[in-house]
């Protein structure tokens, strides 16, 4: 098959489904492409320049077709940016140049996804959707209720309306998880019957648990770590919505208490930086590049995200370790069974939960063991795309 996928922008060697699932996909003998903007992931932030230019580059690349790998090629199109989202530039010759069988966008109902929606029809390709949005991150989930939201309206009148007329244009619409497929349903008007779950996946060949005691402690020495220390790892962004700080907090709280041994080590970059760094016994590495993310993983002992859902949480679990996420997470097929919860913001119950895994050495290594099982049977790239492919194939003998 000639499949295309499509999102917003790209940045090469990052972990997320743009860059993993085409991977998959074309691991399994596909004409895989990528169409995209010239921007990378995250451009138009303010704070690009000072957080993530270092390690990602410039912000616009220039427009072209690269070869990523064998059967993966990235196409990047000229763009404008209209209501927040994207519409791209000369799409119709680069879809008559693939000419694919399939299309599968990363959104629902926005300037780009008409595009597709009307290029689908005339040259008689299958398109699809998907929605990651969660309820943690949809601001006009809060204001629903309320009897006027100017939000709400303009959510209706953009979103929900056009997406319930729409929804003839694509097969199926690809939900991240359980409450993306509610938002999907609720607040983009896609039909139930239409919207399937179907979880993002990890590298389960990157992603595992080593036991070399030697390694693990070179590693950590590396990082100003010893062996005795009882590593707590986060990784990504250090922004008020993902929000670290609360964990860098709570081990601050714990050295406090006396737990000296109990350390924080945060891998990313943000405005969070300087407040992280004030805490006791939290350093901080940079940005790495996605596939050498697993070099932290195995050498910590549980990982912790304390607000947003994070496709690293896959990531840790894969690698052998417990995770603590908050309680508010929907998505429990990501920690059920190899992680606990915590109150949401509260910097003492955090606290109690790491203790609680730090005591516990049973405990964690059976969630340990039951999170790197779950990812490695349930959550790896290559059965998702094994999946996506059936679909695909199934649709295109209707």
């Amino acid at each position: 098959m000639k499949i295309v996928l499509v999102n917003i922008w790209y940045t090469d060697g990052m972990g997320y489904i743009e860059n993993c699932l085409p991977r998959a996909l074309a691991k399994r003998g596909h004409d895989v492409h990528i169409i995209t903007s010239r921007g990378k992931v995250f451009f138009n932030d303010p704070l690009y320049k000072k957080t993530y230019e270092k390690f990602f580059g410039p912000p616009v690349e220039p427009k072209g077709k690269y070869k990523l790998a064998e059967n993966l090629t990235l196409h990047r199109l000229d763009f404008a940016i209209i209501a927040k989202t994207f519409y791209f530039f000369d799409l119709a010759n680069t879809l008559r140049e693939i000419k694919p069988d399939v299309v599968h966008m990363l959104d629902v109902i926005s300037p780009f996804t008409l595009q597709f929606f009307y290029y689908g029809r005339r040259m008689k390709f299958n398109v699809y959707t998907a929605n990651h949005y969660v309820l943690s991150v949809l601001s006009v989930h809060k204001e629903w209720d309320k009897a006027f939201s100017l939000l709400k309206m303009k959510w209706l009148l953009f979103k929900v309306l056009p997406g319930k007329l729409l929804s003839g244009y694509y097969r199926r619409c690809y939900a991240a998880t359980v409450d993306a497929k509610f938002v999907a349903e609720k607040y983009m008007g896609v039909p139930p019957e239409k919207c399937y779950v179907t979880p993002l996946g990890v590298d389960t060949d990157v992603f595992r648990k080593i036991t070399d005691v030697n390694e693990i402690e070179g590693r950590r020495k590396t990082y100003g770590l010893t062996k005795s220390d009882f590593v707590v790892l986060y990784t990504g962004r250090f922004a008020p919505d993902k929000n670290p700080l609360i964990l860098a907090k709570a081990i601050d709280q714990l050295q406090k208490r006396g737990h000296r041994h109990i350390k924080g080590l945060f891998v990313g970059s943000g405005e969070q930086k300087n407040e992280i760094q004030a805490c006791e016994a939290c350093s901080i590495v940079d940005f790495v590049p996605y596939h050498e993310l697993y070099k932290f993983y195995q050498i910590a002992d549980i990982g912790v995200w304390p607000t947003q859902e994070s496709t690293s949480m896959l990531d840790a679990a894969a690698s052998g370790i417990a995770i603590i996420v908050n309680n508010t997470v929907h998505a429990t097929e990501r920690y059920q069974g190899n992680g606990l919860t915590y109150e949401l913001g509260n910097v003492g119950d955090l606290a109690k939960q790491i203790l609680k895994l730090h005591d516990d050495t049973e405990l964690r290594t059976k969630l340990g063991a039951e999170g790197e099982r779950k990812m490695r049977e349930e959550f790896s790239w290559d059965k998702i795309a094994k999946e996506r492919e059936a679909d695909y194939l199934e649709d295109l003998k209707k």
